[in-house]
């Protein structure tokens, strides 16, 4: 370990430091500080409020109403009572049995036309309504077994 003199003698590099430096704080900035401005508040001055001149609103424009046409109602046909007698679901061209006709997707009975066949029933449309109508299952009674 070394002397502590030898450490007031020289700095780091070993270089002899001049003994007429005085001691510095090693806290203290190296960088020279600011002036620091003084915080007295400026004087205000009184500031003259004159008051506005009220003016009246704008002209309203006048409202032009276009005159509406009567809507006319579409009045959908009822959809009309189908039969499914059983499908065929699971092939290339799937079938089923409505009102005692084969039908194919895209054929048309009574006034709607098939749009899918799935396994419980079929998918039908007519106009702008579509929908599904699902086969009934048997009734068996048990005299029927």
């Amino acid at each position: 370990m070394y002397p502590i003199e030898s450490f007031a003698q020289e700095d780091i590099a070993g270089t002899p430091v001049p003994e007429d430096l005085p001691a510095r704080n090693p806290f203290e900035p190296q960088i020279p500080r600011e002036p620091e401005v003084s915080q007295q508040p400026k004087p205000v001055h009184p500031v003259e409020v004159k008051p506005r001149e009220i003016l009246p609103p704008p002209p309203v424009p006048p409202v032009v109403v276009a005159p509406v046409e009567p809507q006319r109602q579409v009045v959908e046909p009822p959809m009309p009572a189908l039969n499914i007698g059983g499908v065929v679901w699971n092939t290339r061209r799937p079938q089923a049995i409505v009102n005692g006709r084969i039908v194919g997707l895209g054929d048309v009975v009574a006034g709607v036309k098939i749009v899918d066949i799935q396994k419980t029933g079929i998918t039908v449309s007519a106009g702008d309504q579509t929908v599904t109508i699902e086969m009934r299952r048997p009734v068996v009674s048990p005299e029927t077994r």
